[in-house]
């Protein structure tokens, strides 16, 4: 018998209705389906709930009605425990979804829906949903995947949508395919759908993945999306982002269990951004860090021609939510497939960092790779095999930085006990001040990778080998702090044309503060007889070399301010010289007319490094 109790509603003098199941019939009287098409038919605001059938089953034989007033909300949450008491399976029904929303400020809250052939829960057109305290694609118990076919919950065109809430309002998502897919695109902006402390993948507890192996979020063409305090286990993927933007990803567990600390496995990627996406956060930095372990392959995956402008920071890599303990994972960011320039790090302020410091497993891990993608992308002030604590201990870790054939900037990262720490294999880098300690390569260069290593960094004396040049191009690595002034002692830990003629030379006169290495390997070169020849726009430089060398000409103010280099690192023969100089300066102006300063520097093939001045007064 279908119970109906009336009284006034609060809002616009309509009469708001309670519609009890009180059985688990197919139709008629206390049945769901009736209650549903009763409550839909009514205007204003609506409530079915349930008696007398705690802990059990409802399984209807064709699609339900549409839940089409608004204001209607369905709870099966009869003891008001967070968790549901009754059951709605839809493995009788040939097509559709489950409970279809299909008008605004509804909500759904205390059931298990599970088995139907398209989505369990289905928001369409239905502004102001919430969804609260379900099993979604889960048994009444929480401890079993009971599939929807397509998706566990759908939100199409649904914005200022809530999924979640408090720990009374968790969700429990089963993510047998797709646990939630969004497409949310609202006509103007500032129109939010919201997943709050949620689990995926994972039983009621938080502690056991269910084995279902999905995905756990899939939005797409969708903006302002925000995940935040989620727990996301024993999936293909925790949440992916395709061509979403801006949306937001915040201190939720990837890979591990709701403990922070148990490992659930992820078995591609904890976040993947792609099919276009920007203006992308996986910010920690804002409301706690977002934690990846598990041993996945990835913990974000930035990829796609498009994929540009997110950004990654105050985040864990491989540890637990403590940040105490290592914890195993692939690698902590890859971006790859063409995606453009990121922000992995912080470069507002320095605790926006990530931190990287998972289980080495015998050189399969890495922190961060850029694979043929993110070029002018910036990585800063990220810590590498050291623990979040305030006593900043180190760890081993298997790889720091890899960079395939991408030019990026790596600013005030910090690099500890790895193997390699920067590794890099083509594109033009700029590092400067990084601090690496405790690596076998610190920085290595392969095939034909070129970098500009300073000014800045800090080359520990525990490093095997500070730099490592497996290339023919000659480095600069100019004023760092190599631990030591003494040339012979930095040569030991720098691997370039003194040790195989074949390879460039690594250049790193001066060191950090303007000082020249007390001892340098021989300098093999002098430079004589400069003079500065004035032309008709700029001048021709004149010096003898007493052997072939590397040069610099550079042609600075009175003040010593360079205002331009008409050759760097160029090869010059032994003998009489000439350089000429445009008289442009270094941003394509003309120089004014004055008296300026031209240096030549020369490098011999020991290594040695030579200089000799002249002045130049320009009258044009």
């Amino acid at each position: 018998m279908l119970v109906v109790v009336s009284v006034l509603a609060v809002t616009g003098g309509a009469w708001a209705s309670v519609y009890t199941v009180s059985n688990t019939n197919d139709a008629g009287p206390g049945s769901l389906r009736l209650a549903i098409a009763e409550a839909s038919a009514h205007i204003g605001a609506d409530q079915i709930v349930f008696q007398g059938i705690d802990g059990q089953t409802i399984q209807p034989l064709t699609p339900l009605p549409t839940i089409s007033d608004k204001k209607t909300t369905i709870t099966g949450d009869t003891d008001s425990d967070g968790a549901p008491e009754i059951r709605i399976d839809g493995s009788q029904v040939t097509a559709g979804s489950g409970l279809q929303v299909l008008s605004p400020y509804c909500t759904v809250a205390g059931l298990s829906v599970t088995g139907f052939p398209d989505a369990g829960i289905d928001f369409r057109n239905a502004a102001h949903g919430l969804l609260r305290a379900c099993y979604v694609g889960v048994d009444l118990a929480g401890a079993a995947a009971a599939p929807n076919l397509v998706c566990d919950v759908r939100v199409a065109a649904s914005p200022y949508t809530t999924i979640g809430g408090s720990a009374a309002d968790r969700n429990l998502i089963g993510s047998g395919v797709v646990g939630i897919d969004v497409l949310n695109k609202p006509s103007s902006r500032n129109r939010p759908v919201d997943i709050v402390g949620d689990y995926f993948g994972v039983t009621a507890s938080g502690l056991a993945a269910l084995g279902s192996g999905g995905q756990g979020i899939v939005a797409h063409d969708s903006y302002l999306v925000s995940v935040a305090a989620c727990v996301f286990g024993g999936l293909a993927e925790g949440v992916v982002l395709q061509h979403c933007t801006p949306c937001g990803v915040y201190g939720s567990y990837f890979g591990l269990a709701a403990d922070g600390s148990t490992v659930l496995p992820i078995g591609s990627a904890g976040i993947r951004i792609c099919g276009g996406s920007s203006g992308t956060g996986v910010a920690g930095a804002y409301a706690g860090a977002n934690v990846f372990a598990g041993g996945a392959p990835v913990g974000v995956l930035i990829s796609g021609q498009g994929t540009h402008n997110n950004t990654v920071s105050g985040n864990y890599f491989g540890l637990n939510a403590a940040g105490t303990e290592q914890r195993p994972l692939g690698c902590g960011v890859r971006v790859e497939n063409g995606a453009g320039a990121q922000t992995i790090g912080g470069t507002l302020r320095p605790n926006y960092g990530n931190w990287f410091a998972a289980t080495p497993s015998g050189g399969s891990t890495v922190g961060l790779v850029f694979d043929t993608a993110g070029t002018d992308s910036t990585v800063a002030n990220n810590k590498f095999g050291v623990l979040p604590g305030p006593a900043h201990t180190t760890v081993p870790i298997d790889g720091a930085v890899t960079i395939n054939s991408a030019s990026l900037k790596l600013a005030k990262n910090t690099i500890a006990q790895a193997p390699t720490g920067i590794l890099l294999q083509g594109g033009v880098n700029n590092l400067t001040q990084n601090k690496l300690a405790g690596c076998g390569d610190a920085v290595r260069l392969e095939s034909e990778a070129r970098a500009r290593i300073g000014p800045g960094n800090r080359f520990a004396l525990d490093n095997t080998c500070d730099i490592r040049n497996l290339t023919a191009n000659n480095i600069n690595a100019e004023k760092n702090d190599m631990g030591t002034t003494v040339g012979a002692n930095i040569d030991a830990k720098i691997w370039d044309q003194l040790d195989d003629p074949s390879l460039g030379l690594v250049d790193y006169s001066p060191l950090w503060g303007g000082i020249i290495p007390s001892v340098r390997g021989t300098t093999g070169v002098a430079v004589t007889s400069v003079s500065a020849v004035r032309t008709a726009r700029g001048a021709e430089v004149v010096f003898s070399l007493s052997a072939p060398a590397q040069i610099t000409v550079s042609v600075m103010n009175i003040a010593g301010r360079a205002v331009a280099t008409p050759a760097r690192d160029v090869a010059a023969a032994g003998g009489m010289n000439r350089v000429v100089w445009s008289g442009l300066t270094a941003t394509g102006t003309q120089a004014p007319n004055g008296r300026y300063l031209v240096r030549v520097t020369a490098r011999g093939a020991g290594g040695g490094q030579t200089q000799a001045l002249c002045t130049l007064t320009l009258a044009r």
